[in-house]
């Protein structure tokens, strides 16, 4: 009933109202899109640092880059560059 209203509401409209009114849904469109692109970007960005904090904590425990790069899937080039003191 209320997508009805709407549409009955946007057939009302002058040719300026329905430009406007296009230009507002694409606003909106494009802003959802940028939030979701954003908060997908921020969480495999956390990710990313979280497994090498696992990735440092297994070298101070003195575990092999082999067996790192297994648990944590991270390359050994990426294990190589972490700056660790080991325990």
């Amino acid at each position: 009933m209320v997508e009805a209203k709407e549409i009955l509401d946007y057939l009302k409209y002058s040719e300026e109202e329905r430009q406007e009114y296009e230009r507002y849904k694409e606003s909106l469109h494009y802003q959802a899109s940028m939030y979701e692109t954003n908060y997908i970007g921020a969480k495999i960005e956390g990710k990313k640092e979280r497994t090498l904090e696992i990735a440092k904590n297994l070298l101070k425990m003195g575990l092999t880059i082999e067996s790192i790069v297994i648990a944590t899937n991270l390359t050994a080039d990426e294990i190589e560059k972490l700056d660790v003191i080991k325990i």
